[in-house]
């Protein structure tokens, strides 16, 4: 059991967050345990997946379920290969942004168009897709301050979307956000900003990719299976609003 006071959301959501994370050894002692020491307005549980009994457990204390969280990896021996298996329906090519200025405008057009639409907090009323925006935008600048790299992928000379990709290590490198705009979405291009991703971390050396795919969001998870990353975990994500 692991407890995180999730301080970053107070500015990103306006709230109070904390996070409880049981582990499969964990069961409704260790559940009970880690509820009493919860305190945030928001309260976020995540359960390993088949924890049925502490399912029930949650809902019976007013926790309402908000998603299944799948992490991926994929390796990264052949790159080509698997971008060959994608069958993109387009070319494409993808460069880092690094001027100041450029980043700002990708910032703002995060937070103003709304991208990530099937997120947890874009689809809870009390939070919605305005305030998901921003806190994707936020989560990105502090992302950008750690040294991750700010991909913008294009097709035509058009941008199309970005990818976010952390050098965790020098064996793996985290994709922490892929996202295309609303006027390319439902074209197939989704592959092209998830191997983009790909691509440089092969170029950094690294080993594998890894990633987070919500089940809210079917097309992205099938997307990413489809460029050879595979299932390694799920959770599921409880959450619960305390109205003080």
């Amino acid at each position: 059991m692991e407890i995180i006071n999730a301080t970053w959301e107070k500015r990103n959501l306006g709230i109070t967050c904390e996070e409880l994370t049981l582990s499969d050894e964990d069961g409704s002692a260790a559940l009970a345990d880690g509820l009493n020491q919860l305190q945030a307005e928001y309260r976020i549980v995540k359960v390993p997946a088949g924890k049925f009994t502490l399912y029930t457990e949650l809902a019976g204390k007013g926790f309402s379920f908000a998603e299944n969280l799948f992490t991926l990896r994929r390796e990264l021996k052949n790159t080509e290969s698997g971008s060959q298996q994608m069958k993109a329906p387009a070319a494409f090519e993808y460069s880092e942004i690094t001027e100041e200025e450029k980043r700002i405008k990708l910032l703002e057009r995060i937070e103003r168009e709304k991208i990530f639409r099937t997120d947890r907090i874009a689809l809870d009323p009390f939070f919605g897709e305005e305030a998901s925006g921003r806190r994707y935008r936020l989560w990105t600048e502090d992302l950008l301050k750690s040294d991750a790299k700010l991909l913008s992928v294009t097709t035509d000379n058009k941008d199309i979307g970005f990818s976010v990709l952390n050098h965790c290590s020098e064996r793996v490198t985290d994709q922490a956000l892929v996202g295309l705009f609303p006027e390319f979405r439902g074209k197939g291009l989704g592959c092209c900003a998830i191997m983009a991703a790909v691509m440089e971390s092969e170029n950094l050396g690294a080993e594998y990719i890894q990633t987070r795919v919500s089940g809210n969001n079917i097309p992205s998870l099938k997307t990413h299976l489809k460029a050879g990353y595979s299932i390694q975990d799920s959770v599921s994500v409880f959450v619960k609003h305390i109205i003080f």
